[in-house]
């Protein structure tokens, strides 16, 4: 049969010590464990299944699923995971849940086999043209990529739904219908119900088309970002401010160079849409300052010609010298030095410093602005109100290793104490 061809095919030259199958129950993902079981092959298969909790029946489909793997005398596991949207959707928080599970049960050597096939990939394409997505997003779902510390791949790419379906009738499996899949709640689902029987009435081959067309744009993508990494050493770096990236000026557009940075290098997924608006920060007024925020991953400044990424973080601090100090997107580290900040009978306070105001840095005459002083050492704008700075009895006394205020420094003989911080 097509499934079973396909699958021993998609499977002759890969390497895997375990095959594990990502296993919910339905049509595609029974039939590729039923294919996959029938080829016999030497090495042990394991079967998870990710139970979502979304569902009134969803542990009952777990126990099914159970039933049916002991049946076929496969190792079976089944993982319950919480799925919170915030601010992402439903189907997005269960997809990093899910994905999550998946890393944290997969060894060395395994390979992680799913059931996407060629309407998947169809869906995938009509839902990213719709966001303006360019080359990265119009390349689809990848066949394979590593996934933790193994490897995914998707076997029945190229296989038609409806040649899964006849799969599963010809072996009278029983799968299991998420009455989910048929909410047009989801923009995924309406494509599938809506959109998709009129792209087929239209050309019914349109989901083969998709998938040869996501496999050329993928070698494409490929080839693209081979040329690019030339470019790296030179035009990416991470400095303490964050990771930044400065334009290429034998480009005219900078798209997808920046797309790439963002992609391949920072490995964010990001819509066609926002990096425009990303590339757009580069041509502001030297005095107007813009960001762009992705999600709960962090946010994109300009600065000095480059584009910086800075990391989401809580900005708040509520340890005390002399430590270590971790945060989150944010990192620490104390040193002594012959110089720096003299360490006093009480302990330091840690906190954000307020880029208003004046101060009189240690060893000069006059106080100055702080604004002034940041601009002077060239701290970015977008830096400067998050910068920690050490408190003694309600008085500034130093900002990170930046600055130590006069009547704080070590004097001759004493250790002294720098904080060093950097943004990830």
């Amino acid at each position: 049969m097509v499934i079973r061809q396909q699958l021993k095919a998609a499977l002759a030259s890969v390497i895997a010590s375990r095959w594990v199958v990502a296993w919910s129950g339905g049509a595609d993902s029974t039939a590729l464990l039923h294919a996959l079981i029938q080829l016999n092959l030497p090495q042990p298969i394991l079967a998870i299944h990710v139970n979502h909790q979304l569902q009134a029946n969803s542990s009952l489909w777990s126990e099914q699923c159970r039933r049916m793997a002991a049946q076929w005398g496969v190792d079976f596991h089944a993982v319950d995971v919480a799925v919170v949207a915030s601010g992402k959707g439903v189907e997005a928080a269960a997809r990093e849940a899910r994905y999550h599970a998946f890393e944290v049960l997969l060894e060395s050597g395994d390979m992680l086999l799913q059931g996407h096939h060629a309407d998947d990939q169809l869906e995938t394409l009509v839902f990213r043209i719709l966001r303006g997505e360019g080359l990265v997003g119009l390349s689809g779902i990848p066949e394979q990529r590593e996934i933790g510390q193994a490897r995914l791949l998707r076997p029945l790419l190229f296989c038609s739904r409806a040649e899964i379906e006849e799969y599963v009738a010809a072996q009278a499996l029983t799968v299991i219908h998420d009455p989910s899949n048929h909410s047009r709640q989801f923009s995924r689902n309406r494509i599938r119900h809506d959109v998709i029987p009129a792209l087929k009435a239209f050309e019914s081959m349109a989901a083969e088309h998709a998938a040869a067309s996501a496999k050329y744009l993928q070698q494409s993508g490929e080839a693209m970002r081979e040329l690019l990494c030339v470019y790296h050493e030179e035009h990416i770096g991470r400095d303490r401010w964050g990771w930044w990236c400065k334009p290429i000026e034998a480009m005219s557009e900078q798209s997808v160079w920046i797309h790439h940075w963002i992609s391949s290098v920072l490995q964010l997924s990001i819509s066609g849409k926002l990096v425009r608006e990303i590339v757009n920060l580069l041509y502001l007024d030297v005095d107007r300052r813009g960001e762009v925020r992705l999600g709960t991953s962090g946010c994109f400044y300009s600065y000095g010609g480059r584009l910086y990424f800075v990391k989401a973080n809580s900005s708040n601090w509520t340890n005390e010298l002399p430590v270590c100090i971790a945060g989150h997107g944010e990192n620490y580290q104390i040193e002594a030095t012959t110089s720096g900040l003299r360490l006093l009978p009480n302990t330091y306070e840690i906190r954000l410093v307020e880029a208003a105001g004046k101060i009189l840095p240690a060893g000069r005459r006059g106080r100055r602005k702080l604004k002034k002083y940041y601009q002077d050492i060239r701290v970015p704008w977008f830096a400067r109100g998050r910068l920690p700075g050490l408190f003694y009895q309600g008085e500034l006394a130093a900002i990170a290793d930046i600055l130590v205020c006069e009547g704080y420094q070590a004097k001759e003989g004493e250790v002294g104490w720098l904080l060093h911080h950097e943004f990830d």
